[in-house]
């Protein structure tokens, strides 16, 4: 059995037409035929905003109303991601009338998921024939999530809606504060000195307040109140606070606020145990570096492109030139560059052990000497310790200057425990090998 379509255009008025339809005006109709059963279907418009199906199946008769003559767009379409908690956005619908007359419409917006409608700009509008009108519809948007803003227009006898897909994400925190959550020992019943880290790393200044809070044993934290930042820096902020007997805990936080949007922060804290004893530092330099020779065959080697890798921390480029014969023997000479040859830049590493049973120190201070020069002098805050724990240093200097040679150093690791320090020194050589020009 076999569905057939016949379509011809209605050249006469049908009595059906007429039914609940004001001048009416009859379109096309078309015949179908499944088996021995036909059955006529014919399209009649009052205007081209209202429109009738009439379905003759056997003696049934079934009227059917179209949908609108005009439209809502986008139906949909995906804004750009919006960030979490904020406001203000507006997205644009159009609506478009297909009709022959003007056409006037109620306007209403509703949402799903985190997302608030905030209104379109009118209540209402009038769009003349085969015409369109744009109509701004706001929203505000709450928790990360995606939800869809909604948006209908209506003339009592038809509507239409359009919709847009939102994306809210959790914005990266432009505010960084670390160290987040060590547990470190510090001495009982003293004054000890927290340093913690402060970054910007959005994208324009930012001023942060800045809260210091003591918990459990610790009493009496200071902080200051703001630091500036430029996008991308980074400053020390100390924070000083008072342990009580030893054994007790507690914990030392510094909270970092953009001082122009409060949801904009960050946190960092530090979990502290009193006890523990001052110690300085024990230092381990032979085991890390090469001392007078350089073995590079030693290294580990990275491809970092054609003909180049990095090759104990420096690039290195090899360029064979071409190809000759001497002495019935092919020999093909290669020009080397080297990195740290071109421009010295020497390094040296120790791992450092805080010994257990000692108190973490307030800062670690480390600096290379040649002789009496300092040729560089780095810190660290002494909870990147725990007691028992090792921890790697490195320190260096732009060594252009000097000459191809043999260096005797000294390293002197310095302990702080506020007015107290404790010291340690290791010796070493280094070899600078300059070609610059």
């Amino acid at each position: 059995m076999g569905l057939r379509i016949f379509a011809l255009r209605v050249a006469s008025w049908h009595s059906e037409c007429f039914e609940g339809m004001a001048n009416p005006r009859p379109e096309f109709g078309v015949f179908a035929r499944l088996g021995s059963v036909t059955a006529r279907v014919v399209l009649c418009l009052a205007s081209l905003t209202v429109a009738k199906v009439t379905v003759i199946l056997g003696q049934g008769v079934g009227p059917l109303v179209l949908g609108s003559a005009f439209k809502v767009t986008p139906d949909g379409s995906t804004t750009a991601q919006r960030n979490a908690n904020t406001g203000g956005y507006t997205e644009l619908f159009t609506i478009t009338n297909n009709g022959s007359t003007s056409q006037t419409v109620t306007l209403t917006c509703w949402t799903t998921g985190p997302i608030t409608c905030t209104g379109p700009d009118a209540n209402s509008i009038t769009v003349p024939a085969l015409s369109s009108r744009n109509m701004p519809v706001g929203y505000d948007v709450g928790a990360a999530g995606t939800g869809h803003l909604i948006f209908k227009a209506a003339n009592g006898q038809v509507s239409d809606t359009g919709a847009y897909i939102v994306p809210v994400v959790q914005p990266a925190i432009p505010v960084a504060v670390t160290p987040d959550g060590p547990a470190i020992v510090a001495l009982a019943s003293a004054t000890i000195t927290q340093r913690f880290t402060v970054q910007d790393i959005g994208t324009a200044s930012s001023t942060y307040n800045l809260t210091a809070t003591c918990n459990g044993s610790l009493t009496s934290c200071t902080t200051p109140a703001s630091v500036t930042l430029a996008a991308g820096a980074l400053t020390t902020v100390n924070v000083t606070y008072h342990t009580s007997t030893a054994g007790t805990t507690g914990r030392v936080t510094l909270k970092a606020v953009q001082s122009t949007l409060s949801s904009v922060s960050d946190t960092g804290w530090v979990s502290v145990t009193a006890g523990g004893a001052i110690d300085s530092l024990r230092a381990d330099i032979a085991s890390v570096n090469p001392g007078s020779t350089f073995e590079r065959g030693l290294c580990l080697a990275i491809f970092v492109g054609a003909a180049a890798a990095a090759e104990c921390g420096d690039l290195r480029i090899v360029h064979a030139l071409a190809t000759t014969r001497t002495l019935n023997k092919a020999r093909t000479p290669t020009l080397l560059y080297n990195s740290q040859f071109a421009h010295p830049y020497p390094l040296v590493a120790a791992n450092l052990t805080l010994p257990a049973g000692d108190a973490n120190p307030d800062s670690v201070v480390v600096r290379l000497l040649f002789g009496v020069t300092q040729k560089d002098r780095r810190s660290w805050a002494g909870s990147a310790w725990a007691p028992g724990t090792t921890r790697r240093v490195i320190v260096g200097y732009d060594g252009l200057t000097e000459t191809t040679g043999l260096y005797s150093y000294t390293l002197e690791i310095t302990t702080w425990y506020g007015a107290t320090s404790r010291v340690n020194t290791a010796s070493g050589q280094l070899a600078v090998v300059n070609r610059s020009p």
